[in-house]
């Protein structure tokens, strides 16, 4: 594999059957991509399906050239750049002003599945923490939950693909009736749909997970805090769970709160980030 075609490998959308062609064609880095125009990626799209038989059924493929070509353009900049509006914005300004939002992310081991902590984050910087040890006080949780998140919108980053079956699972698995939501995942619906017409941010990044969005954006996380990802969280939980040392299991579970309370504060940051982007007052 060369640099040139590993380098066009992190242009989000852009797959390896794509890049393999876009070589063959002396299209061999982002800086490459980038000097692309739009009419450049319709024509492009033709050949590329012309010179692959998987390329060929791609219905996608022209929308799909066009973004990451924009993505190139945004990475060759190195600021974020807008092309159109999506509408959903004017909906999270409403619900923010009116106070009638809430920031939502979840801890859980996804093999039982069990959630181990619930964490929920109003507007003015408010927020609920449910930790818990074992499946009864989860169901207490997910009954409290069903009443904070009552009448609000549930703002998530990258929450439709885990956070939310996992909860969904976790509701049918104690009998429960999921409450109805009424759901913007800022990664799914903004940053990261993946259609042309709602896809109007392009940030100058290779990966688009909410901690390397928020970190380029500004947010700047506490430096006592030692949990990095997802997995050293389940990890941490079930030490608390086998620690005996009164002290060493409170500083876990210290620790394991404070690591989803910045996942709330950097949901709440990027969508403060895409309010200046679209000059939303």
């Amino acid at each position: 594999m060369s640099s040139c075609f590993s380098q066009l490998m992190k242009v989000p959308l852009l797959g390896r059957a794509t890049t393999e062609v876009l070589e063959k064609l002396g299209i061999c880095s982002i800086n490459d991509l980038s000097l692309l125009s739009e009419e450049d990626c319709v024509i492009l799209a033709r050949k590329l399906k012309s010179l692959s038989d998987g390329l060929a059924e791609n219905g996608y493929l022209k929308a799909r050239l066009i973004m990451a070509c924009r993505y190139a353009k945004a990475i060759r900049r190195g600021k974020p750049l807008v092309y159109g509006y999506n509408p959903l914005v004017d909906n999270l300004a409403k619900h923010y002003k009116e106070k009638k939002l809430v920031f939502f992310d979840l801890e859980y081991d996804p093999a039982k599945p069990l959630i181990f902590i619930i964490g929920v984050m109003s507007a003015n910087g408010e927020v609920t923490q449910f930790f818990i040890e074992n499946e009864e006080k989860e169901k207490v949780a997910l009954i409290k939950l069903a009443d904070i998140i009552s009448n609000r919108l549930l703002v998530c980053y990258a929450g439709k693909s885990a956070d939310i079956p996992t909860l969904r699972k976790c509701y049918r698995k104690h009998g429960l009736l999921m409450p109805r939501i009424q759901l913007v995942d800022l990664f799914y619906d903004i940053l990261f749909t993946q259609k042309l017409k709602t896809q109007v941010i392009y940030l100058p990044l290779t990966h688009l997970s909410e901690k390397t969005v928020a970190n380029y954006l500004g947010y700047k996380p506490p430096e006592n805090l030692e949990i990095k990802d997802g997995l050293l969280a389940l990890i941490y939980f079930y030490n608390y769970i086998k620690e005996r040392d009164t002290k060493r299991k409170e500083k876990i579970k210290e620790q394991l709160l404070l690591y989803n309370r910045c996942d709330l504060e950097r949901a709440k940051f990027i969508l403060e980030k895409i309010f200046e982007l679209f000059q939303v007052k």
